[in-house]
């Protein structure tokens, strides 16, 4: 047959006895360019393509040629005939067999999505409907056996339930494809032995196998698998030597390259990339891609810094931002590290927002299409809306998710949740979500992001350390999950925990957030209905007793308590004696000294002492903390021993022991420590015979992290051993586990991740211990308010120690900022001061701190002293001087 025309797309090499014109596309898009161009041939008695050949010119084939029957080559290998109403597949004798037209993997599907082409090559028969619905029909059926082997040749965490859907699926189908049910088990049982197949080359590549003896290996399986099996083990091998020779030419284009990347300063505490820190705008543009290979809830499993985590990352384009768009297809794998730094240099300093989270927590889910919907909620309650909003998500297409119609029920939902939730904030938006392909105008920011996020490569992470986005923008903590459930809970009988987790976070909200709404809305009910005052102070004791708080958060549920106090009744005394000694512990937290306010709590003590003993108490150990604040570390121990002389019955147990453990500290602040150890072991003795378990183990636990402070002060021989006992007993883990889970920890192990690296740093641990802590630092988060400075200080010295003195000098600000921030707080400026002085002996370059040192009780001569120190020993004891006891 000579009068055959090759659309474009059509297999090089023809079937037996056919010879053909082929046709090029020209940029022809439009059918009636297509017809154009086809016009110019005589006649065409046979036409040819492949399913990648675009829709527009099968239509245009018909419409010049109709008589014309047409062939077309599947993925697998088969010619295909479409004649009159019957499909048939050719024989052997009549048709050449030759290889499949396309790779096993998806990437040929994802660039005729990417273009905007149908990845069907069935034409579009007019002639006879029939025809079509056939046709159509046995698109799906090669779709459906596809899909079954692709969910396991590729290795899909979520494969086995993607099988079932095809099976489910092809249901339909059977009337017209009673084979297909046979066809699809088969396709899975190959996937499956791909799946394996490829696991094994992976294990014979670790291995150390020559590229030989892989290839060698693969060719044996020619006669043992199927020919999609063999064709995917080929293409492995393939593209495995295809990226090594990818990352020999960027190795040696990397091999000049230095970090130039400068640090992203903060505005007012908030990254300036935060969602909450933009404006609003009345469109948004916001990019979703992802990186990681595990999307469901596997991924809790996983460790944060694991590379296989899902992670999912949303960039906001407002109207009006500088980032330019990419004028080609761009992925970080392909690029050197001048060019990713150029990027993100880009972004940084473009006026857009990025929010990422992970699959291990805030967007643990069954599955991808669950994580995403997650993040598109969390943005869109997060972006700061005020009026009539559009806001259209881009979202990165994946697998069987590329039909943007399919999203129009999800967009429909979540407007639905929204306005629920707060009507006035969300009535005029206007939601779009469709998918997008790799090369949309701005997806190759959002995979440089996520490229350097889940990367284990060591430039990547100092490039991402540069932008500050991990911990404020790149969540790897349950912050994210925690702010969607406070949203979630609040209302107008808002529960007292969410009131105080709404006050925790609001100094990370900015003035357009609806966090601020809700407390002024709750505040008006509270000043006209005391017990529901009442109610939040309770909390707040009940978080006090607890331990259950940081500085910061506890300061302003204590503003908004003032602000909102009722003014309808005057408070009874007990319950100003409450406010006022609540008051004195956020003070205590944030060292602040305010004599007025001792002054007024102590008359409260005293003037209901026999009214209630146990909250006069309570509010005279606050009162001797309040003092250490000054440096006065002995002017409150006749005040304890007073109360200390009181019977149990009178202070109650649990107060005696904390009497007993204050006066402990006091002790240990002069460097008594004989006799601080001797009240230390008296407050155990008390705390172990508290029927309350709980309070007991708290107690407990506080207390001897004081012990073990007053042991490294002595330098005893098991004062590392304590350390890492407390350390285990906190965690429920021991040896490297524990220590892994404290270096991950928030605030509720706060005060034994500072203890535990105060001993690294002091000699106490091993190198070792160390060295378990630095491998996690990619998962170390950073809370407010004491000791969290320390902590982050103390981690600059490990890094510094470790030559990772970027690192290192982005803690140590951290530290000194965090400290020079707070105010009111004189002691947090001696220690800002401290803490600069450290950094410069350790060698690092920083900034100085920007308030003047205060002038005494404190001692300012150690600050030489730590500047100049030689060595471990000179700085542990000029800090000793400095920062005396559990102040360092």
């Amino acid at each position: 047959m000579n009068n055959a025309v090759a659309l474009p797309f059509a297999p090089s090499q023809p079937p037996r006895n056919v010879i053909y014109q082929h046709v090029t596309s020209d940029g022809a898009k439009t059918l009636i360019s297509a017809c154009e161009q086809l016009k110019k041939i005589d006649c065409a008695e046979l036409i040819v393509g492949s399913f990648e050949t675009p829709g527009v010119w099968w239509l245009a084939a018909k419409t010049v040629f109709p008589r014309a029957e047409i062939l077309f080559l599947k993925d697998d290998g088969q010619w295909l005939k479409l004649a009159g109403s019957v499909i048939w597949t050719f024989d052997e004798e009549s048709v050449q067999a030759f290889p499949p037209a396309s790779d096993s993997d998806n990437s040929d599907v994802e660039r005729a999505v990417d273009s905007g082409e149908p990845t069907s090559g069935v034409p579009s028969v007019q002639r006879e409907q029939s025809d079509t619905e056939k046709a159509l029909a046995h698109k799906q059926a090669v779709d459906l056996e596809w899909d079954a082997y692709t969910s396991f040749a590729w290795r899909l965490p979520e494969g086995e339930s993607r099988y079932k859907k095809c099976v489910l699926q092809a249901e339909s189908l059977l009337s017209a494809f009673p084979d297909l049910s046979v066809r699809i088990e088969d396709a899975a049982k190959d996937g499956r032995s791909a799946k394996r197949l490829l696991g094994e080359l992976d294990l014979k590549r670790r291995r150390g196998e020559s590229d030989k003896e892989l290839t060698d290996w693969v060719k044996q399986k020619k006669t043992s698998e199927s020919p999609r099996v063999f064709k995917t083990l080929q293409l492995a091998l393939e593209k495995k030597a295809d990226f090594r020779k990818k990352k020999e030419v960027l190795g040696q284009r990397n091999q000049a390259f230095r970090v130039s990347l400068p640090y992203v300063s903060f505005e007012q505490d908030t990254h300036p990339q935060s969602l909450r820190a933009l404006a609003p705008s009345q469109k948004w543009e916001i990019y979703v891609d992802e990186t990681g290979r595990e999307f469901t809830n596997e991924a809790q499993e996983l460790n944060e810094s694991d590379s296989k985590l899902g992670r999912i990352i949303a960039l906001a384009l407002p109207d009006g931002h500088r980032l330019p768009i990419l004028e080609a297809s761009t992925h970080a794998t392909d690029l050197t590290y001048a060019e990713i730094e150029s990027l993100l240099q880009r972004i940084v300093s473009s006026g857009v927002g990025i929010l990422g989270g992970t699959l291990k927590a805030d967007l643990s889910s069954e599955n991808w299409i669950a994580s995403i919907t997650k993040l598109v909620r969390w943005t869109l309650l997060m972006l700061p809306l005020r009026g009539a909003t559009k806001v259209v998500f881009k979202i990165e297409q994946r697998g069987e998710y590329r039909d943007s119609a399919k999203l129009k029920a999800l967009e429909e939902v979540l407007v639905d949740q929204l306005k629920r939730l707060a009507p006035e904030r969300f009535k005029g938006l206007q939601l779009v979500l469709s998918f997008v392909g790799k090369d949309a105008s701005y997806n190759g920011y959002v995979d440089v992001i996520a490229n350097c996020w889940g990367s284990p490569d060591g430039v990547k992470r100092k490039l991402l350390a540069r932008t500050r986005w991990r911990g404020h923008c790149l969540l790897q903590s349950t912050d994210l999950a925690e702010i969607d459930r406070l949203y979630r809970e609040a209302s107008s009988d808002m529960e007292s925990e969410v009131w105080f987790g709404i006050c925790a976070y609001l100094s990370k909200e900015p003035g357009n957030s609806i966090f601020h709404d809700l407390l002024d809305r709750q505040g008006v009910l509270a000043q006209s209905d005391r017990f529901v005052w009442q109610k939040f102070l309770d909390e707040v004791q009940r978080r006090v007793a607890a331990k259950d708080f940081d500085a910061g958060s506890l300061d302003r549920a204590l503003s908004w308590l003032t602000k909102y106090q009722p003014e309808t009744a005057s408070l009874p005394g007990l319950l100003q004696l409450q406010l006022a000694s609540s008051q004195l512990a956020a003070a205590n937290h944030l060292g602040r000294s305010d004599f007025a306010h001792v002054k007024k709590t102590m008359t409260y003590a005293q003037e209901l002492k026999e009214e209630s003993a146990q909250a006069a108490c309570e509010a005279a150990l606050r009162i001797a903390i309040s003092a250490t604040n000054t440096f006065d570390f002995a002017s409150a121990v006749p005040f304890i021993e007073n109360w200390c002389s009181e019977p149990v019955t009178v202070t109650g147990r649990l107060n005696h022991g904390k009497l007993l453990s204050t006066l402990g500290q006091l002790c240990a602040f002069r460097a008594e420590y004989d006799e601080a150890l001797g009240h230390f072991d008296g407050a155990l003795d008390e705390f172990e015979q508290l029927s309350n378990a709980d309070e007991a183990k708290r107690n407990s636990q506080q207390t001897n992290i004081y012990k073990a402070i007053v042991k490294l002060d002595l330098n005893s021989a098991d004062s590392g051993e304590h350390v890492l006992a407390l350390v285990d007993n906190a965690t429920g883990k021991t040896g490297v586990h524990s220590i892994r889970q404290l270096a991950r920890s928030g605030s509720p192990l706060r005060f034994e991740h500072c203890l535990f690296l105060r001993s690294l740093t002091g000699g106490a641990l091993k190198v070792d211990e160390a060295h378990h802590y630095l491998e996690c630092s990619e998962d170390w988060v950073s809370g407010e308010g004491h000791p969290w400075m320390l902590i982050n200080a103390y981690r600059a010295w490990l890094l510094a120690d470790a030559c990772r003195e970027d690192e290192a000098v982005e803690y140590m600000q951290q530290a000194i900022d965090d400290c020079s921030e707070i105010e009111d707080s004189a002691i947090h400026v001696w220690m800002a001061h401290c803490l600069y002085n450290l950094g410069v002996g350790l060698g690092l370059t920083l900034h100085p701190v920007s308030k003047e040192c205060p002038a005494g009780p404190y001692p300012g001569e150690g600050l030489e002293m730590l500047r100049h120190a030689g060595g471990r020993s000179d700085r542990v004891n000029a800090l000793k001087m400095v920062l005396p006891f559990n102040f360092h």
